[in-house]
């Protein structure tokens, strides 16, 4: 190709046609030009189309880790509406001096578990590491920013102050009044003098109090957990789409 050009041009300049020799360097400039555009535009055009791949590929992860997150926190929500419950029974025990029954074991062995939340972020690491600002939605960007910087955060600091508060208000009198040598068969130590420790009501009250926040701001997250989830979902279906 470059030897056909370089013979047209020794073929015009022999001929002295000047006038036809710069029509045809001009259209060879832009022959040129247009060549790099062209080269550029499908190099482009690959990097788009590879990016898109990633992104979806990544947003896919995301998705999955937010399916089981969302799992974890519905599955733990039961749980504590359950402990929740047996703390109830346990002040209703002490507060109407209820005989001993078969039926409360169950709400001793749980009314003082607890259970841990977490927000998976395996795939959010993995985005970040590739570029947070390669995620072409704006709007869903800003929302993952925010779930996995401040809402994971928050709830590190939500989770480490029940358990400190639990550990400060109730473990050593629960320690002392109940028998925890069978974790399937926790026991007050004396039922008798149980039923008149109002000490044990009362802190237990406030802290099933604390708790109630707690679980209240556990919902709320699950709701911004679906909300994202649902973007996340609609924004591949979207890439999928091109």
């Amino acid at each position: 190709m470059f030897k056909f050009f370089r013979k047209i041009r020794y073929t015009l300049l022999n001929d002295g046609k000047l006038r036809r020799y710069s029509v045809y360097a001009i259209g060879e400039i832009l022959l040129i030009v247009i060549g790099i555009w062209i080269a550029l535009m499908l190099n482009e055009w690959k990097r788009n189309i590879n990016q898109n791949t990633i992104e979806i590929k990544l947003l896919s992860e995301l998705h999955d880790d937010l399916k089981e997150t969302e799992k974890l926190f519905s599955s733990n929500l039961k749980m504590d509406y359950r402990i929740m419950e047996s703390k109830r029974v346990i002040i209703d025990v002490i507060e109407y001096k209820m005989p001993w029954h078969d039926s409360l074991q169950g709400h001793f062995n749980l009314f003082n578990f607890w259970n841990t939340y977490s927000i998976k972020s395996a795939a959010y690491n993995s985005i970040e590491n590739w570029g947070i600002n390669n995620i072409s939605n704006d709007s869903l960007r800003r929302q993952l920013s925010n779930m996995y910087q401040n809402e994971v955060h928050d709830l590190d600091e939500s989770e480490r102050l029940e358990r400190h508060v639990q550990v400060s208000s109730l473990n050593d009198i629960i320690s002392t009044n109940l028998d925890w040598g069978d974790i399937n068969r926790v026991r007050p130590v004396n039922y008798e003098s149980f039923l008149k420790n109002r000490e044990f009501e009362m802190r237990l009250k406030a802290f099933m109090t604390f708790s109630q926040l707690g679980i209240n701001n556990k919902r709320a997250l699950l709701e911004k957990i679906r909300t994202v989830k649902r973007n996340v979902f609609e924004e591949l279906e979207r890439k999928m789409k091109y």
